[in-house]
């Protein structure tokens, strides 16, 4: 049940997250539903099968924060999509909700790691080819800028998506595809240079231990 004291620390946090959110995450909620907080995760590059910017909202009980959040809800389009969190450590934060260490911000922390996670192991699994992801990422921008309440909240970002939009349709998808394209080489780069490193390093500790042998030995 709502109380008075209930009430204020519930504005006190939604205050301090919306003026300092967890890192690429925005908070903001609409005017008449004060226990509906909505979030913009920013995409970036360590969302390895998409890139994208996603919206969605936590919904809060009437006795919060004694109670955890009865729902959090993703609405944009992602792949691999949100289909059961009970494995998550999202699911496990909540299940052990302390209303006295427990909190929105961190939560979104894990919500955050546990999407980027599905999207390494999905990568792993199965790579998605460049057009793939500069499809998914352009079918996000257009959800995002469609939904009437995402562009009440979010209305800087809603002009900048539709910009960007006709900015890809202008290119063409394999213009777009180039950054994707190029990311990837950039990674397999990065990873050949470190596996020739490592194995550097290791002829080199061998050949001092091959040394130390022979001189012991003499």
């Amino acid at each position: 049940m709502a109380t008075p004291d209930l009430e204020n620390l519930m504005e006190e946090e939604f205050v301090r997250l919306r003026e300092c959110p967890p890192p690429n995450f925005i908070v903001r909620r609409l005017q008449n539903y004060k226990r509906e907080w909505h979030f913009l995760l920013l995409g970036e590059s360590s969302f390895l099968s998409t890139s994208g910017n996603f919206h969605g909202n936590i919904l809060l009980p009437p006795d919060y924060p004694n109670s955890p959040p009865q729902a959090i809800n993703v609405y944009t389009p992602m792949d691999p999509p949100i289909v059961d969190m009970e494995d998550s450590s999202v699911y496990s934060y909540l299940q052990t909700w302390d209303p006295n260490t427990c909190s929105v911000y961190v939560l979104l922390v894990k919500l955050s790691e546990w999407i980027t996670e599905n999207a390494r192991q999905r990568e792993a699994y199965k790579p998605a080819h460049a057009r793939t992801k500069a499809t998914q990422y352009l079918q996000t921008l257009n959800y995002n800028s469609e939904n009437p309440v995402f562009k009440e909240l979010f209305p800087e970002y809603a002009d900048i998506y539709k910009a960007e939009i006709e900015k890809r349709k202008r290119l063409g998808i394999e213009q777009y595809c180039l950054p994707f394209e190029q990311k990837r080489k950039r990674d397999y780069s990065l990873y050949s240079l470190i596996i020739v490193l490592i194995l550097t390093l290791f002829l080199i500790i061998m050949y001092f231990v091959s040394l130390a042998r022979v001189t012991f030995f003499t």
